[in-house]
């Protein structure tokens, strides 16, 4: 059961900045880049592939859904790279397009291939998540 809230921040869109937390059951899983979801704070809904798929194609889109549940399909793992991964594909976020240094409005997006710079996230000191290279 996930019980606590570890990471706070993510970057839906290069325009749109939401906070979200990164649940874990414990910190030190999360310590460890154990799954976990994708939760908007204020609103308690999580990131899914649009369509809801454990597989989703390359550039489907991220959106926001109420459901947060245990399944695999929208859990995502911090990998040592600073790539997100999404956990039952492998596929990672990309900025759409693939640009290393996307511009304002671009969506995330699903897609094959991870471990790449242009792909890393970080933590802000004010407790967001960014696009490194951006």
């Amino acid at each position: 059961m996930i019980n606590k809230k570890y990471i706070i921040g993510f970057i839906y869109s290069f325009f749109t900045c939401s906070l979200f937390v990164f649940a874990a059951a414990s910190t030190q899983a999360a310590s460890k880049q154990a799954p976990g979801t994708l939760m908007h704070e204020y609103s308690g809904k999580c990131l899914h592939p649009a369509g809801g798929s454990a597989n989703p194609k390359n550039g489907t889109k991220l959106v926001v859904w109420p459901d947060c549940s245990n399944d695999d399909r929208i859990k995502y793992r911090w990998l040592s790279s600073g790539s997100i991964q999404h956990v039952s594909s492998g596929k990672c976020l990309h900025p759409s397009g693939g640009s290393a240094n996307p511009a304002n409005g671009t969506p995330l997006v699903f897609w094959s291939g991870c471990n790449e710079s242009r792909l890393a996230f970080e933590l802000t000191s004010g407790g967001s998540i960014r696009h490194k290279s951006s």
